[in-house]
């Protein structure tokens, strides 16, 4: 894939790789974050890759996955440091009251 042939493919598909991954739920800054990051692999990759649109897609998708994981971990190690259950979970007792 040429320069000319990148630029044209994310002209084209970006502003529908965006949608798509809205309309599975992700939130619009980590979609942004993830259809850029996809975009870039896919230029460093071209010559490698057979089908552009899918793994574009498929590597947006793992991208924002992988960010959603990372913040929840973030969030739920910042909950453990402070000392308190993280919201949505009960506090563990060391006692039994039975």
């Amino acid at each position: 894939m040429t320069n000319d042939e990148f630029e044209a493919f994310f002209r084209k598909d970006y502003p529908n790789l965006v949608r798509h991954l809205m309309l599975q739920g992700f939130p619009p800054d980590l979609v942004a974050d993830a259809v850029q990051e996809a975009m870039l692999r896919l230029f460093l990759e071209c010559d490698n890759v057979a089908y552009p649109k899918t793994w574009v897609r498929v590597t947006a998708r793992r991208v924002a996955l992988d960010s959603c994981e990372r913040d929840a971990k973030r969030e739920r190690l910042s909950w453990q440091v402070a000392g308190m259950p993280a919201p949505g979970r009960r506090a563990q007792t060391r006692w039994r009251t039975s």
